[in-house]
């Protein structure tokens, strides 16, 4: 069986008193150390953490700012296509003014240029005609010479 004898009791004794010197130099330190070791892993998670919200944080922010710019590049687009559609539409708007204008002048100066030529010819004909009526007054010729003179100043009158 079991016997307590004065060994066992110095091994007692030995064992208790090696606990009091580790627990009052060893134990302390250890447990500081796991304290430490404990606090340092607990701030590492909690930064991690903190980085962890900071980057959805910048990521949403990312989100909205790209949002954003891609709706402003859609009214500089769509202001753009207005302004495209609005220059457009001033230039034909101008060259139909100045087509008008220009045809309106052009039928102008063809009005003007038809009564000169009307005013020419009619005064060719009255040139014309009384050159033929003197001729047949100094000639006082018969039908057929009166005819003959006629066709023949007018083909001279004619040709000039």
């Amino acid at each position: 069986m079991f016997v307590f004898d004065l060994t066992f009791f110095w091994t007692l004794l030995n064992l208790f008193i090696l606990y009091l010197v580790l627990r009052k130099y060893l134990f302390r330190r250890v447990n500081e150390m796991l304290e430490k070791r404990t606090e340092s892993v607990s701030s590492s998670l909690e930064d991690a953490r903190n980085r962890m919200e900071e980057a959805q944080r910048t990521q949403e922010e990312a989100r909205a700012t790209l949002a954003e710019a891609r709706e402003e590049s859609a009214r500089i687009l769509e202001e753009a296509r207005m302004n495209g559609r609005q220059i457009y539409d001033d230039i034909v708007k101008t060259a139909r003014t100045d087509a008008a204008d220009l045809i309106r002048k052009t039928t102008e100066a063809m009005e003007i240029d038809r009564a000169r030529m009307a005013r020419d010819m009619y005064d060719q004909v009255v040139r014309l005609s009384l050159a033929a009526a003197s001729k047949v007054v100094e000639q006082n010729l018969d039908t057929v010479r009166n005819r003959e003179l006629v066709d023949r100043i007018l083909n001279e009158e004619g040709n000039t």
